[in-house]
């Protein structure tokens, strides 16, 4: 079956313009594309082989979310681990079963999209979807989400590359900066175990070694955003651009995560995690 790409939310980050898909694959994208903006999605950057968002992030863990009860799961990564059976043996560890399942696969660059089967005591049997963006950046996914003016209620990072990982690239927009895009993008809610006054710390920080990073990241922000706002910020002075996106940082209000030593929102990688709420 002929793919029917310029209808699909995802295709401006395909390489190709032709997919040779059987009826089963269309039927199941159709099914996600027509559902999408009508979603609860929870969005994972820089998620290499992670999957714990998708058994910890709900709304019986974590008071906060309510109603937010998501289900699609949006991971990216700037490197193509492809969904190996690394993560459908971490997903099948947990009763979580890929049902279905589509590929798109370029040189260097893959999307996954598939439905997974759960079945749990507590809430029964169902489905949610799962997304993969291997070899994108991070702000790819980013501007695709705000050109199709798609919301992202909830953003799950762990590790930030960027300011508590590896590195990051050219381009790159660290998470703790994310609330500044909460408007366009509709971020309610942050899990990350970077809280905030590790973020302002960061943010603050004038010794050599960081001088220029938060001018760099607002550019990249503004190469990202459609919010005209944050030219006015790129006239302050290093100090005061500092300053004043440190002020907004403090402005948000934080819950540990923890409880009885234990994480509500349990993470492999970490031991302290705290959910900032943006509304």
């Amino acid at each position: 079956m002929k793919f029917e790409q310029k209808s699909m939310f995802f295709s401006p980050l395909l390489d190709k313009s032709d997919y040779n898909l059987s009826d089963q694959n269309q039927s199941l994208l159709n099914e996600l594309n027509d559902d999408i903006a009508r979603k609860t999605i929870s969005f994972y950057p820089s998620a290499a082989r992670d999957v714990d968002d998708i058994f910890y992030v709900n709304n019986r863990r974590i008071r906060e979310l309510k109603e937010l009860d998501p289900d699609v799961f949006i991971h990216s990564d700037v490197l193509n681990f492809f969904v190996d059976d690394y993560i459908s043996d971490g997903l099948r560890e947990n009763l979580i079963y890929m049902a279905e399942r589509v590929d798109f696969l370029d040189e260097r660059k893959s999307i996954t999209i598939a439905k997974l089967k759960y079945s749990s005591k507590a809430d029964g049997d169902g489905f949610k979807w799962f997304i993969y963006f291997g070899g994108y950046h991070n702000e790819d996914i980013l501007r695709l989400f705000i050109s199709k003016k798609i919301k992202i209620p909830l953003v799950y990072s762990v590790c930030d590359g960027i300011t508590s990982g590896m590195g990051g690239i050219d381009g790159s927009i660290p998470t703790i900066l994310y609330p500044l895009l909460a408007p366009e993008l509709g971020f309610k809610y942050i899990i990350t175990e970077q809280g905030i006054e590790s973020a302002r710390a960061r943010i603050l920080n004038d010794d050599e070694l960081r001088k220029g990073e938060v001018r760099t990241w607002l550019n990249n922000i503004i190469s990202v955003s459609n919010d005209h706002s944050f030219t006015e910020l790129a006239i302050l002075s290093d100090k005061d651009l500092r300053e004043e996106i440190g002020r907004r940082l403090s402005a948000i209000d934080e819950r540990p995560l923890n409880k009885n030593g234990k994480l509500e929102c349990f993470n492999s990688v970490v031991d302290w995690m705290v959910i900032k709420k943006l509304t």
